[in-house]
This record gives C-alpha cells, structure tokens and sequence, in this order.
C-alpha cells in the first residue's frame, strides 16, 4: 500500500522521532497499541527543490492516490529551515497544486487547525531541510494521547500519552502496588491500569488511515475488536489521593470512562494522610509546579510523601515529575536517573529513585 516502498530513503532518526517499516495491519496495530507517541506519520516520497515550479513538479510524482480521497478536505503542515523555500504559505500552495494535478481533481482545503478539521481532514506534512523535501501522510489524526476517556479535567492536566510514559520510565514490574499521591484526575493510575491490563489506550477512537484509499476493507475493525481483549491476570493494587475532592470526583469518573475503575482505589485527603499498601511498591507521579498550582507546594507534597513513606516497613521506588530537583536533593530520596523535558513549555525533570530507609 506504499507504506514500505519508500523503506531507506532518506530515514534517520531526528529528534522527538524515528523511522520504522510497517504493513498496512501493523499501522493500524501501532494506532491502537502505541502509549507514549504522539502520532504517526507515512513517508510518502522524499526529493529536492529549490525552485517552486521544481517543488510541484516533484511532488505531483508523488503517490497521492493511496492516500487523499479526493473532495474530502486536506490540511498542509509546512516545515522548512536552511532552504531556498522558506515561504510556508506558498509552500502550501504549490503542495495542494501538486495534488490537484496527481488527482486530475481539487480538493477543498483546510485553514486553520482546530478540532474539527483536525479529526476530519486528510493532513499532509511537508519538511524542508536545506532543500531536501520530504511528503509524510499523517496517518493518526488527533493527537494519540487523546484517548477519549478524559472528560474531566483537572486544574493542572498531564497529557495520557505523558503520564504513560512516566509509569514505563519508573520500571513498575505491572504487579506490584503503584500510588499517585497527587493524581489529580487520575491519569497516571489510568494509564498503569491500562498497561497492567493489557488494554489497548487506542481502542475507543477512529485514526487517519481508517480512510486511505490503499487500506484494506475491514482492517481497522478486526485490529480494533483484538485490541478490546484484555488480560485475565491479578490486577495489581493502584491507590490515588488528592486534597482536592472536586478533583478525585473527576478522577473516578474519567476511569469509568477508561473502564478500569473498578481497579482503582482514590481518595480525597492529603498524601500526609496516605497508608500505602502492603509490600514493596512504586510512587509514580506528577508534583505540584508552576503558577496554577503554586511554586512552594511541591516541596510541601514531597515532605508528605516522605511521611508516608517512613511509616511503612517496606521498600518504595518513586518517579516524579518535577520543576524542583534542588527539593528532591534535600530529601532522603536517592536519585538514581534524570530526564530532562518540556511540559507545557516548562522545563522540568523526571527523577526516578528510592526512598532510603
């Protein structure tokens, strides 16, 4: 279907990305089952121009009709840097009239990028580094952390796909007990529901591809009904608390949603207040920071946390998402490993360790 005939051209791994070949029921798999992506896009040809008339030319040659059903509405994302072409609008221009002319048919385009036209249209990404273009098909849509559960949201949200990536990164073995002492509306115990069961995060929303013209009649269906298999093994306890009870309400109701409820335990008080559960375990969470929660409350949530902790007899690993890593280095936490990141245009770290006794 032309997902693999551009396999070694012009693949290299860049930031935020990586090339990989997959068959038509493994792009839809990938939809379904990826937890910490953000989406996926379909090399469709890579060339060079420097010249507009050179870049519509070229990428008229491209193959369009695998993945644009004419008359349906088709968005252009433009990225360019060190290149003779550095108009995006006129990119985009030239784009869309090199479609027009692999299709023999215009297709209405899309200004803009709100939800709408981001669920609906045909989106195509152009990348110009110093005059090389590449032409990927977004074959996801809307963003893959939009799970479709998250219905209520919390003052401070932390993106699905974020919050999974925080419980892969702690090493949590998917058995032993996890606890978010701050888990706001409850999206990190979600996702540790979600990846101790076996679910796929994907199953309950459609993807771009569902719709190219190359993809098999009924693909996406069967994938999708595997993916609502879940596993049978003992779910592992995963317990929450919040000082917030408007913010455990949502919480509870965003894991009805994810159906994994009834796997969860989540209470309104403070983490000072928190009995963690028996056995060795893992504190996975998201600490207060920056202005909508306040600058010194992670500080006091993490002297909570410590509390909690030296009340039980038992060893805790913790993963924490925080903007003060001086705090963490006061504490009695050992930092073991930091990843440093942006969350919402905030520097921050994820500092993995444990709690020494």
């Amino acid at each position: 279907m032309g997902i693999q005939h551009q396999a070694g051209r012009g693949n290299h791994t860049a930031e935020g990305g990586f090339p990989i070949n997959l068959t038509p029921q493994e792009l839809i798999r990938a939809n379904l089952r990826l937890r910490t992506a953000s989406r996926i896009l379909v090399r469709m040809d890579a060339f060079s121009a420097s010249a507009f008339w050179e870049l519509r030319k070229r990428a008229a040659k491209a193959p369009w009709h695998r993945y644009i059903t004419p008359g349906r509405p088709v968005g252009i994302r433009v990225t360019t840097r060190q290149s003779a072409l550095y108009h995006k609008n006129g990119i985009a221009e030239r784009i869309a009239g090199a479609v027009s002319d692999a299709l023999g048919r215009e297709s209405p385009m899309m200004r803009g990028d709100d939800d709408t036209m981001q669920k609906d249209g045909q989106w195509v990404h152009v990348r110009i580094v110093k005059n090389n273009v590449m032409l990927s098909m977004d074959a996801t849509g809307d963003h893959l952390h939009r799970r479709g559960y998250r219905t209520h949201i919390g003052r401070a949200p932390l993106r699905e796909n974020l919050a999974a990536a925080l419980v892969m990164l702690s090493g949590w073995d998917r058995s032993a007990p996890l606890v978010d002492p701050c888990c706001g509306s409850g999206t990190i115990l979600i996702e540790a529901a979600l990846l101790a069961s076996g679910t796929a995060p994907g199953r309950n929303r459609p993807f771009a591809c569902e719709h190219w013209p190359c993809m098999p009649n009924a693909l996406a269906e069967v994938e999708r009904e595997s993916a609502q298999t879940i596993q049978t093994a003992a779910p592992p306890v995963l317990q929450g608390c919040d000082v917030n009870p408007d913010e455990i309400h949502a919480a509870r109701h965003n894991a009805e949603q994810a159906g994994v409820a009834s796997m969860i335990g989540m209470d309104a008080h403070p983490a000072s207040k928190m009995s963690l559960p028996e056995g060795d375990g893992w504190i996975v969470t998201n600490l207060p920071y920056g202005k909508r929660v306040g600058r010194n409350e992670g500080s006091s949530v993490l002297d909570e946390i410590a509390s909690a902790v030296h009340r039980s007899t038992r060893s805790w690993r913790m993963t924490a998402m925080t903007a003060d890593r001086i705090a963490l280095k006061r504490s009695d936490f050992r930092i073991d490993h930091v990843t440093p990141l942006r969350n919402g245009g905030l520097k921050v770290d994820v500092v993995t360790g444990s709690w020494m006794p």
